[in-house]
């Protein structure tokens, strides 16, 4: 998700994974916090500016990480927005 929809993102709006097309984990936006600090954008790779930090409560349980070691994600997640694709806005 980008900066501009990232502005537009309000609590109750559904979530996914955005690098994962097949991804069945959908998720509910708890809060979103503006960050003005250069970072290094996880899923991007490159170097930004500004992000939102977006909590997400995934509906179906915690993402698994890493399949190899059985590793989940905590659940509600912090999320930079770069890493969320927005499915429904909230109404």
């Amino acid at each position: 998700m980008t900066l501009k929809e990232a502005r537009k993102l309000e609590r109750g709006s559904l979530v996914r994974e955005s690098y994962s097309p097949s991804s069945v984990k959908w998720g509910i936006v708890l809060d979103k916090t503006y960050v003005k600090a250069r970072h290094r954008a996880k899923s991007l790779c490159q170097d930004k500016n500004e992000r939102y930090d977006v909590t997400v409560q995934w509906i179906n349980g915690p993402r698994v990480v890493n399949s190899h070691i059985n590793y989940e994600s905590e659940n509600p997640e912090i999320m930079q927005n770069w890493e969320l694709m927005v499915i429904s806005r909230s109404k």
